[in-house]
């Protein structure tokens, strides 16, 4: 009887000896509010079997790879993505980064030695090392934009939300024949920053696991259960369109806020459900992944 575990090596030696392995162009890492990384890249590649080493470790269910818009079939093995392709193409990769949480730290690491560029959003989270190897940085619209280089290990924090306190007046008396009434003391309480950062680290870490384990549990035909009735309404639309539309026109068809309906289109964008482009001033959005609502 064959030891399925030797096939399966043996296997895997001979994927390595058929594929050419191809470098990323471009990766841009892009943190978002929550801690959470989002890893695109685009790299070209010949037909046949092809391999890309990624930059940073994925959540694996979280991989998308599409070519012309079309979803590719890909296999994941040892921090490698194996593309078979038919002609050679252009192929946009995406995926949520395999973020560590110590503490209330998130550890990114990069493992490789080309350029990245990492764009972090100032208003929500906090650098706690200076990276290494910076090409160049800028800082515009709340976001800093770093182009580094790897390897290395880049860590990072969330910030604690801001407490705004209410003060309650004191009523005045403004009568004079009346004798003078001494009003009670209100002690308003301190905030206890300490408890804050230590649920704040909690909230968070939660929410890391039980996406991680959501993501990891769940196949992408269950994609559609990741879903709530915001991105539902916005791919209904879109199917109803033909399968692409404006952003402003999505937004006539749903009655949500603008950065609502944009911050779904995001996640959208990032489960691999559709694609966004600008086109002059405005966003198309296009559907490329067809899933049940």
């Amino acid at each position: 009887m064959v030891d399925v575990r030797y096939l399966y090596k043996y296997l895997l030696i001979l994927l390595l000896l058929l594929t050419t392995v191809v470098s990323a162009q471009t990766v841009n890492v892009e943190v978002d509010e929550s801690g959470v990384c989002l890893v695109s890249i685009k790299v070209e590649v010949g037909d046949g079997l092809q391999s890309v080493r990624l930059p940073i470790e994925p959540i694996a269910a979280s991989i998308v790879a599409l070519a012309d818009g079309k979803a590719l079939p890909v296999i994941y093995e040892n921090n490698t993505l194996y593309l078979i392709l038919d002609k050679p193409s252009t192929v946009d990769i995406s995926y949520i980064a395999n973020v560590s949480l110590v503490g209330n730290v998130f550890h990114l690491s990069i493992n490789t030695d080309d350029n990245l560029t990492l764009k972090i959003p100032t208003s929500s989270v906090i650098l706690l090392t200076l990276p290494k190897n910076i090409i160049s940085f800028k800082e515009e619209g709340g976001v800093l934009t770093l182009v580094v280089r790897g390897p290395q290990e880049i860590t990072y924090s969330l910030r604690v939300p801001s407490i705004t306190q209410t003060v309650i007046p004191t009523p005045t008396n403004t009568a004079t024949t009346q004798p003078t009434v001494t009003q009670p003391t209100v002690v308003t309480p301190k905030p206890d920053y300490t408890s804050l950062l230590i649920t704040g680290i909690v909230v968070v870490a939660v929410a890391s696991g039980v996406t991680y384990v959501v993501l990891r549990r769940r196949r992408v035909g269950d994609i559609g259960k990741l879903l709530d009735d915001v991105d539902k309404s916005i791919i209904r639309e879109l199917k109803a369109r033909g399968g692409s539309a404006l952003q402003s026109e999505l937004q006539d068809s749903i009655n949500v806020p603008k950065t609502t309906l944009w911050r779904h289109v995001k996640r959208l964008e990032r489960l691999g459900v559709v694609r966004v482009e600008k086109v002059g001033l405005q966003n198309r959005v296009t559907l490329v992944r067809d899933v049940k609502v």
